[in-house]
């Protein structure tokens, strides 16, 4: 097993597309094929992907969109516990004043959307109740 070690630096370019060879091709033999056929492999997907994004810029987001809702919520309930200002929220999660604003209303609107979801869902049982015992 090779060891991949971590970029020093944030690289550019080539430079990404090597290192995502490396990974590519570790995780391919961790899962038991032969380091040639996973060289080969990785260096195959890498030449589709230059040939697929070349030029262009790609975003990796950080964290999983779960991480980001568990987050959000954090932020919004200590938000309406009055647990800190806005400015010592957006200190807190390491985000914008502007974020923290975003976060809140986004959050607010989500639980607002799911709370009528689950309105309607208890009116269509007890409709289908009640046509069930009527009918």
């Amino acid at each position: 097993m090779r060891v991949i070690e971590k970029p020093v630096s944030r690289k550019k370019g080539p430079e990404v597309l090597a290192y995502f060879a490396m990974i590519l091709s570790q995780q391919l033999e961790d899962k038991g094929i032969e380091e040639k056929s996973a060289d080969d492999i990785a260096l195959s997907i890498m030449d589709r992907m230059k040939r697929e994004f070349g030029g262009q810029t790609l975003y990796f987001p950080k964290d999983i969109q779960g991480a980001t809702l568990l987050r959000n919520d954090a932020l919004y309930d200590k938000f309406q516990r009055n647990e800190g200002t806005i400015e010592e929220l957006a200190h807190e999660f390491d985000i914008s004043i502007q974020r923290v604003y975003q976060i809140i209303n986004g959050t607010m609107e989500r639980r607002r959307m799911d709370r009528e979801a689950q309105r309607e869902a208890e009116k269509a049982a007890t409709h289908a109740a009640w046509k069930k015992e009527n009918f």
